[in-house]
């Protein structure tokens, strides 16, 4: 299964049919894109350590507004406030259940790469 959809897939049954039809609505909707955003980290062995749905975000029109705001939920913005709760703890836990331990200061130096699944790019280069 291609991983986006094994995401999308998780998405669907974590938050039940109902509702995650409710959030992908709003996809559909020209004038903003809500987001359900999921953590995930490969170790060095390539293994895909999946933290599944980590936050909800909203009202974004520009990929730079979504990656911006990925950046300030996780601390990454050195120019922005850190939140009070970052939203490290899931990616932690599932990173401890595979053998990895990781401090949240440890993650926020890590790479991140934002990957946007197909309705979402496609709903961004929309006109």
């Amino acid at each position: 299964m291609h991983e986006q959809e094994a995401i999308v897939e998780q998405a669907r049954d974590t938050l039940g049919p109902e509702e995650y039809a409710r959030r992908m609505a709003h996809l559909r909707s020209p004038e903003r894109i809500d987001l359900l955003v999921s953590l995930s980290a490969e170790d060095g062995a390539g293994r895909l350590i999946d933290a599944g749905a980590a936050f909800a975000m909203g009202g974004h029109e520009a990929r730079t507004g979504i990656e911006d705001s990925i950046d300030r939920l996780l601390g990454k913005d050195p120019r922005q406030h850190r939140p009070p709760r970052l939203s490290w703890d899931g990616l932690i836990a599932a990173l401890a259940s595979a053998g990895i331990e990781a401090t949240e200061e440890q993650l926020i130096d890590a790479p991140l790469t934002v990957e946007l699944d197909d309705e979402v790019e496609a709903a961004l280069d929309a006109p």
